[in-house]
């Protein structure tokens, strides 16, 4: 793989990190599958999260969208502004709740299986969600965890966030979620809350880089480490010569969300056909190579860093590769099925 990146990128580092990247993204759309068919049979329970079983707003894709439309305004908005410690707050709290909870309600269901007593599953639950709450709150305040644990972390997270979306949305709901992100992100990162924030990234510590992107840059942390002991990294950059978030930019980089749309489009083709699931992984793989060349020509031409819109490619090539073998699979049947009633 890497001799084959290698005659399209010259940089060994930057094709390692591609490779890097996109066997993240397979690890977390095939570990999203398996947890939300072995653990929940691929099953939709809309109103799990709530009492009442009124789910009309959950089949509505446009106000999902529209919430996280809004969330990333605000937080643009108040980084414009220069509202530093407020949007720390807000990201340091948002990453705690979902290091608590998202762990609670997988680990809890999973326990149900265990053929335990009730007070030794509640002894496991805390266990576990007190040792996976440390190991994040480590990775996320401290520089004490390698960059191999970070990652599979963020994989763990992700994960769990998309078998969340696949549990309280209708089947049908996820392919118009898709579309629309697609279309919000690639406003966002041209011209929208997401570039406004990287404009403005140069007021932040390194450490907030990691709230938002996955960076394989950090395959070569342990090796520094090792060397020199770096500063301990912030989320808010005050002195002159500190590395901010903005030197931490560039490389092969891509959004934690992203992850999470990826492994949902795999997920939801599962659901239709395990080999429709197997051409949206190729897909995904396909555009995000195309993504990776198209931002690092850019940045060789403009000697900076150079952002593109990660869904658009690859999410419409996944689609379309998973729709076209739905339809070649259909097909065949129907050839099948008309072979035997002439015979």
């Amino acid at each position: 793989m890497d001799h084959f990146l290698n005659s399209f990128v010259s940089d060994n580092e930057l094709s390692t990190g591609m490779v890097t990247v996109i066997g993240h993204v397979f690890l977390c759309a095939l570990f999203s599958t398996f947890l939300w068919n072995w653990l929940y049979a691929a099953k939709c329970d809309f109103a799990f999260l709530w009492s009442s079983a009124d789910t009309s707003l959950l089949s509505v894709p446009v106000l999902f969208v529209c919430l996280v439309a809004t969330i990333a305004s605000a937080i643009a908005f108040l980084m414009v502004f220069s509202w530093k410690r407020t949007v720390v707050f807000i990201v340091q709290l948002a990453h705690l709740c979902l290091l608590f909870t998202l762990p609670l309600n997988i680990f809890a269901d999973f326990l149900d299986f265990v053929p335990i007593g009730y007070s030794l599953q509640l002894f496991s639950l805390f266990v576990l969600v007190f040792l996976y709450f440390t190991f994040g709150s480590l990775a996320l305040f401290t520089d004490r965890i390698s960059a191999r644990v970070q990652r599979l972390l963020v994989v763990l997270n992700c994960s769990f966030i998309t078998v969340v979306l696949l549990r309280c949305f209708p089947h049908n709901t996820i392919w118009q979620i898709i579309l629309l992100d697609i279309v919000w992100d690639s406003f966002s990162v041209l011209a929208g809350p997401v570039r406004k924030m990287f404009e403005n990234s140069h007021e932040y510590g390194e450490k907030m880089v990691r709230c938002v992107l996955f960076s394989a840059a950090d395959e070569q942390s342990d090796a520094k480490e090792e060397t020199a002991a770096p500063a301990e990294a912030t989320f808010i950059s005050n002195a002159p010569g500190e590395r901010n978030a903005n030197d931490a930019l560039g490389g092969v980089q891509l959004g934690l969300g992203d992850f999470v749309l990826f492994a949902l489009l795999v997920a939801r083709a599962w659901s239709d056909h395990p080999t429709g699931a197997a051409a949206a992984l190729v897909g995904i793989a396909i555009g995000l190579f195309a993504n990776f060349i198209v931002a690092l020509s850019y940045a060789r031409k403009m000697d900076t860093f150079f952002f593109v819109p990660a869904l658009p490619c690859p999410m419409l090539l996944g689609m379309g590769l998973h729709f076209g073998i739905l339809f070649a699979i259909k097909m065949f049947v129907q050839a099948k099925e008309m072979e035997a009633i002439i015979l």
